[in-house]
């Protein structure tokens, strides 16, 4: 993650997602067993993960500390054997790098924890300790 952000960059950062795009959790397990299980927001048909896109850039738009006057955006990226990039990008409204790390800080802090609410998983390369920890099983 790129964290020097001069006062015309943008806070670009990226979230894996682990698993294959699948419908909303809410559906799947209603009483309906329709063939296209996604859920209608705003007269569209969304999958889990657009719904989950929708709520990031939703939070963007409400956090008082993003610029909403430059662009905002929360897109999709092309796939890859390691999931489904996520491309938050937006501006602070203050240039100051401190002001902007802690902003970021504050909405990954937030997004990261309610993926699950979505039924995704952020995708992380094992680490030497996650190899460890799988060999001594």
């Amino acid at each position: 993650m790129h964290s020097a952000l001069p006062s015309s960059s943008p806070a670009a950062t990226y979230a894996l997602i682990s698993v294959p795009v699948r419908n909303w959790r809410g559906l799947q397990e209603s009483a309906t067993h329709d063939e296209d299980l996604s859920v209608v927001v705003s007269g569209r048909r969304m999958t889990n993960i657009g719904c989950f896109r929708a709520h990031a850039e939703a939070h963007l738009r409400a956090h008082p500390l993003v610029n909403q006057d430059m662009t905002l955006l929360v897109r999709r990226l092309e796939p890859s054997d390691k999931g489904l990039p996520l491309e938050l990008y937006a501006f602070t409204a203050d240039t100051r790098w401190a002001v902007y790390e802690n902003v970021q800080a504050y909405i990954f802090d937030h997004l990261l924890p309610v993926v699950s609410q979505f039924d995704q998983r952020v995708f992380q390369s094992p680490s030497g300790h996650d190899v460890q920890r799988l060999q001594a099983r």
